[in-house]
């Protein structure tokens, strides 16, 4: 693993254009249906809990002793948790235009985040990494069949920075399998494995069913929402194992 590419590409990615820009009035298109647009703001709200999240992550990281860590990569996750951070900031200012408001707390980023406090770094990572898989799906679904050009382009950009975010840790796990002891390398892939399932398995199940009414809006089934799911996690998998 290249972490000090990783760095560069973390400190390059900073100077980005904004994923959220607004389009005045007198640009706008037809009027956009109030029950989608209710929809889609419902979810965005319960995605910028999750994309403003993670300082602990990142902080733990610096502390951290495991092996799989060296100082490019602990700066790329001190990197990675702020881009999350402005990823948060453009979900807020898109809520915002579209007249609804931020949250203080939900149900579902609750339950992931009281889990990662009881877990390793490794853990939390992977629950992060899960959290990505399904964010490649949501926003690229924005990105496809968004009714603004706001929403839109704001599944198109974070959503490009969500691939990278995944490729980053699916590039991260692989090291750190690879710097395993030979002796028990073979039993931490197979765990990291067994956890990276169970994870994965309640991020999917969530967002089928916390975002069930999103997707009908936007005429995507949950089942093929959450094939997606799989999709994208068997592509991260197959870098891990590659």
């Amino acid at each position: 693993m290249d972490t000090a590419a990783w760095q560069a590409y973390f400190e390059h990615n900073r100077d980005r254009a904004p994923a959220f820009v607004p389009v005045s009035p007198a640009k706008a298109t037809a009027p956009v249906d109030p029950e989608l647009l209710a929809a889609i703001a419902r979810s965005l709200q319960r995605f910028h809990l999750g994309e403003a999240g993670e300082g602990r992550v990142a902080h733990e990281a610096r502390m951290s002793d495991d092996p799989a860590l060296d100082a490019a990569a602990r700066e790329a996750v001190d990197l990675y948790v702020r881009e999350e951070g402005r990823h948060a900031r453009e979900l807020a200012g898109l809520l915002a235009a579209m007249g609804s408001h931020t949250l203080p707390r939900h149900w579902s980023e609750r339950l992931f985040r009281r889990g990662r406090r009881l877990l390793g770094l490794r853990t939390k990572m992977l629950t992060i990494a899960s959290a990505e898989v399904v964010g490649i799906v949501f926003y690229g679904l924005l990105r496809d069949h968004g009714p603004t050009a706001e929403i839109r382009r704001l599944g198109e950009v974070v959503g490009r920075d969500e691939v990278m975010h995944l490729a980053f840790q699916a590039e991260w796990f692989a090291h750190a399998i690879e710097v395993a002891d030979p002796r028990v390398r073979a039993l931490v892939a197979a765990g990291l494995g067994a956890e990276a399932a169970v994870i994965l398995a309640a991020a999917v199940l969530v967002f089928a069913l916390d975002h069930g009414g999103t997707l009908n809006t936007l005429g995507v089934r949950r089942r093929d929402a959450i094939v997606a799911c799989l999709r994208v996690a068997g592509e991260a998998l197959a870098g891990v194992r590659a």
